[in-house]
């Protein structure tokens, strides 16, 4: 990781330098460097409408499931502390 900051470091004191952090604007990467935020997009493609629905059903359960693992982690993370 140091020597990504050092080649960073290195090409932005000539020029400015344009940097894909990826996906999720996270709280410290807004903080720390400002970042031009931009929407995803996704494409799907489906060979029956079996796989449509399944993909749909386990994205929705997934959707249900996620904050409530989130707030288990988080209190399970807690008590160990």
């Amino acid at each position: 990781i140091y020597n990504y900051f050092v080649l960073i470091q290195e090409l932005s004191s000539k020029n400015a330098v344009k940097m894909n952090f990826g996906r999720g604007a996270y709280s410290y990467k807004t903080t720390n460097f400002k970042p031009e935020i931009k929407p995803l997009f996704a494409v799907f493609i489906f060979f029956s409408k079996f796989q449509k629905l399944s993909f749909l059903f386990f994205e929705n359960v997934k959707q249900i499931i996620k904050p409530i693992y989130k707030k288990i982690k988080g209190l399970v993370s807690t008590s160990l502390i």
